[in-house]
């Protein structure tokens, strides 16, 4: 296992490097007090072993570590590229998904849109259709311990394991984790015209719907920082987002959550589950732009169905592998747990970013919505690792606030 970047203290015999004085005089500015070393292998080993890195050094002397990520533990390797007199000019990381039995037109379309959003990350699909990430620091004016950690190791080892999330989480995980993959939705057609993603600044963002006049319907624990447990408000909500254009938006008047609903209790016990919904209400009306869904309740005999493997089940659709920038549809998918407490599970795949993403099912040729997405389940059967709160649970708090 690997352990975050923490502050190296070198008790080194590191080889330093003389620096010459600067060529320029900047007014106003100094020299940085920062220690530059030669850039060997020695000294790359020294500084891993600094942060407690575990490597080896493969056949071709160089560095080999094992990164753990959605699929169990890939390799990924620490390249030593030299020039022509042996000297070291770059370092580089280099990590492979073998994703050759996916889709690979999704794939191709997933990773151009992977790029959009790393920068200093190049990933690409080789021959062979397996993903590849490469990352370099070049060192030919030396070898800056910090920098290797932050810009190179953990930049590497985070890029790796969020790419191979995101796949495993839209193509399906090799090891069974996601009960069917996901497909780019058509955000500007109803239903995904009235799904949207609601922010709440910093990067910070859900997925919810429009399911009345000005009303929105998402996840409660989307208002509260896991961490903290401080709440947070809403600032805009984009429905039918896709690369930067929406079909409509607004700004947030109001919101409601339950007053049962305690995110202490909901992070550390199952207590509270039923009540992870909230109402937000919009400044503007966009009903007439994007469409409404309905909330529907199913019956014994609709849920006997919808548990049935060979049903056509519900569908999903979320802004959570996609990390915001757009729509990806789930389905079919199948509850494989219903619990007493108007929850029930699936395991179709849900990640960060698709709380209060919609369960919809086609009623008499409408979309209506039985559940949205509350959480992952961890330590469970993957068949039963996605948590959703029942339309049971939130059906008279909609019916109230509509006037019904």
């Amino acid at each position: 296992m690997f352990r975050p970047l923490t502050v190296l203290a070198f008790a080194l015999g590191l080889a330093a490097m003389v620096v010459p004085a600067a060529a320029l005089d900047l007014p106003g500015s100094k020299p940085l007090r920062v220690a530059v070393y030669d850039a060997t292998r020695a000294n790359v080993a020294a500084t891993l072993d600094a942060n407690g890195v575990d490597y080896r050094f493969d056949s071709d002397n160089d560095i080999e570590l094992d990164v753990e990520t959605a699929n169990g533990v890939t390799s990924a390797w620490i390249l030593f590229d030299e020039d022509d007199t042996g000297e070291i000019w770059n370092l580089r990381l280099i990590a492979f998904l073998y994703t050759s039995e996916y889709d690979q037109d999704l794939l191709l379309q997933h990773i151009n849109r992977i790029n959009r959003d790393y920068w200093l990350t190049k990933v690409f699909v080789d021959t062979e259709g397996d993903v590849n990430l490469e990352l370099n620091l070049p060192v030919e004016n030396g070898f800056v311990p910090e920098e290797f950690m932050m810009n190179l190791y953990q930049a590497g080892v985070d890029s790796l394991v969020e790419i191979d999330t995101e796949i495993a989480s839209a193509y399906g995980s090799k090891e069974g984790g996601t009960e069917a993959p996901a497909i780019e939705e058509h955000a500007n057609v109803f239903p995904g015209s009235a799904i949207g993603r609601l922010d709440f600044g910093d990067g910070a963002f859900c997925s919810g719907s429009v399911i009345g006049p000005a009303l929105v319907l998402t996840a409660a624990h989307c208002f509260y920082d896991e961490e903290t447990f401080e709440q947070l408000k809403p600032t805009r909500f984009f429905s039918g987002l896709a690369s930067g254009d929406s079909v409509a938006e607004s700004d947030i008047a109001d919101f409601y959550v339950p007053a049962e609903f305690d995110i202490d209790r909901f992070m550390n016990s199952s207590d509270v589950d039923r009540y992870d919904y909230a109402l937000i209400t919009l400044t503007d009306d966009i009903s007439p732009d994007t469409g409404t869904l309905s909330i529907y309740l199913p019956n014994g005999d609709e849920f006997d169905m919808l548990m049935d493997p060979n049903s056509e089940g519900f569908q999903q659709i979320g802004y959570g592998v996609t990390g915001g920038f757009y729509q990806m549809r789930r389905g079919p998918c199948h509850i494989t747990k219903l619990w007493d407490d108007d929850t029930y599970s699936h395991g179709c795949g849900s990640v960060q970013g698709d709380s209060g993403a919609p369960n919809l099912i086609e009623m008499n040729g409408e979309y209506v919505i039985i559940g949205i997405e509350s959480a992952e389940l961890e330590d469970v059967d993957v068949s039963i690792s996605d948590l959703v709160v029942s339309s049971a649970a939130f059906a008279a708090d909609v019916d109230a606030r509509l006037g019904r």
